[in-house]
């Protein structure tokens, strides 16, 4: 079966159309349906972890400039390629 191209245009875009709403109806579709925040399964019965001793230490001072210089101020940061 031969078909003209405006045939075969017109089946592509139907095609396309029919994709895109299947899409829009599943995003609408769970955009819709509530979400709920679940937490872990154990959580209840496990023993909090946070009550351990810092391992860290506090420098104080660290930063200091040498005599006559200020900090300065940044107006904007760039993330550069590696």
């Amino acid at each position: 079966m031969k078909r003209t191209l405006t045939q075969l245009v017109s089946l592509c875009n139907a095609r396309v159309m029919h994709v895109v709403t299947s899409a829009v109806v599943a995003l609408s579709a769970a955009a819709a349906v509530p979400q709920q925040a679940y937490a872990q399964a154990s959580s209840a019965t496990m023993a909090p972890v946070n009550d351990l001793p810092n391992p860290y230490r506090t420098v104080e001072g660290w930063a200091k400039l040498p005599e006559g210089r200020t900090w300065g101020s940044t107006s904007a940061v760039d993330i550069d390629t590696d």
